[in-house]
């Protein structure tokens, strides 16, 4: 399945709505669910961010690369097939 990589901002204007947008994707895609309870994953955002906020701009951006890339897997991806 595919995943919306923008599921909480459509066009993010800082670190923290990227980083958002990036962990989000990366939670849809390790339950495979497109639609997560967005109350649920924004407060597991906010946790996820107040850890990292202080960090250097560029280990932001590797952080958020790291969650964009999250790899599927194939087994999961084939089984879900009908």
């Amino acid at each position: 399945p595919k995943f919306n990589k923008k599921p909480i901002y459509n066009s993010p204007s800082n670190k923290y709505q990227e980083f958002t947008n990036a962990y989000v994707y990366s939670i849809m895609v390790k339950t495979k669910n497109g639609t997560p309870n967005r109350d649920n994953v924004c407060r597991e955002t906010t946790k996820e961010w107040n850890k990292i906020k202080s960090k250097s701009k560029s280990e932001i951006d590797e952080i958020i690369r790291d969650y964009l890339a999250k790899p599927y897997n194939l087994y999961d991806i084939q089984t879900m097939r009908p």
